[in-house]
């Protein structure tokens, strides 16, 4: 009988979901200093809105939390409060990103950015990531 040797496919999501959220934090400090981010920041203000802060702040969480999940293989006493911690990251990336900065509301309507559909896209790649990431951490 042949043996099959099986793939610990919670094991594969769990580190490519930390590579992602590493990639997104370094790639979220790094807009916020570059040439790009502080004319968006100078334009953001000008506006009136300054989102900046909150922007460098949940990049930051990504990044750690992406370091939190590599390392919750390695200290599995910890695991569950480092699977917790990149849970709440991605849910405050989800609501902040989907509801907070693509929804204004008017006097009388929702207005979604870009459009509806495109708004709901967006958010169910989020979704579709927090699952993963539940899915993932489970144990």
């Amino acid at each position: 009988m042949a043996r099959r040797t099986a793939l610990n496919l919670n094991l594969i999501l769990l580190l490519v979901i930390a590579a992602y959220l590493i990639i997104l934090g370094i790639q979220g400090i790094n807009a916020y200093n570059s040439t790009t981010g502080k004319i968006g920041k100078f334009i953001a203000d000008m506006c009136g809105t300054s989102g900046s802060l909150i922007t460098l702040i949940l990049a930051i969480a990504e990044l750690v939390a992406g370091i939190g999940l590599i390392l919750s293989l390695v200290l599995s006493g910890l695991a569950s409060y480092f699977n917790l911690i990149a849970l709440l990251v991605w849910l405050g990336k989800l609501i902040y990103s989907n509801f907070i900065l693509r929804i204004s509301t008017t006097s009388s309507s929702l207005i979604f950015s870009p459009d509806f559909m495109g708004w709901l896209a967006f958010l169910l790649v989020d979704v579709i990531i927090l699952l993963a990431l539940w899915i993932a951490t489970r144990e």
